[in-house]
């Protein structure tokens, strides 16, 4: 386990990530691109973080570890196939802990789960008893580009598509991948 700081396990953390959300029948929300993963790393800069399990130099599984004003928040992760019996995953949170400890932070978050007992809620909530409410803001910080992105959504999508209906951000309700146009 280590922190990655040169990033060559990049690759192979979203082949990870994508292997993970196709084992578990992630929604199309979920299912991120390269080019999302690399956007977050060049927007956040010095703020994110891979950390890496690796069994005999095979990588195993990874996670982005963000870090701001004292909270570290194990954001996304994903887990080869191969090595799920093994729980790598808990050994990344482990790590992670410390690793946070040492930096001088005082929490790690684990992010929530969209329903309270489905399996990665019970899997976080293994971890520490300790839960708070999940919030969230809806905000559009540049309305151009937001108008560009959700036009394109709309020219792309197909005719059966449902409609928009106050999803957010309207852009990702079907397709993962248009976020990253533009």
């Amino acid at each position: 386990m280590r922190i990655d700081e040169s990033w060559e396990r990049f690759d192979g953390f979203v082949d990870a990530y994508q292997e993970s959300m196709d084992r578990l029948g992630a929604r199309p929300f979920w299912r991120l691109t390269r080019e999302y993963f690399a956007d977050l790393r060049e927007t956040l800069g010095d703020c994110v973080h891979l950390c890496v399990v690796e069994r005999n130099g095979v990588l195993a599984a990874a996670g982005m570890l963000t870090e701001v004003d004292g909270i570290v928040e194990y954001h996304l992760a994903g887990t080869f196939d191969a090595f799920v019996g093994d729980s790598p995953s808990k050994l990344l949170i482990h790590f992670a802990r410390g690793w946070a400890q040492e930096r001088g932070h005082r929490v790690l978050h684990l992010a929530g789960s969209l329903r309270s007992g489905d399996p990665l809620h019970h899997f976080k909530a293994g971890f520490s008893p300790t839960s708070h409410p999940v919030y969230s803001w809806r905000v559009v910080s540049d309305d151009a580009i937001y108008s560009t992105l959700v036009e394109r959504w709309e020219a792309g999508r197909r005719a059966t598509a449902d409609p928009i209906d106050g999803y957010f951000p309207a852009y990702r309700k079907d397709d993962p991948g248009i976020h990253n146009a533009g």
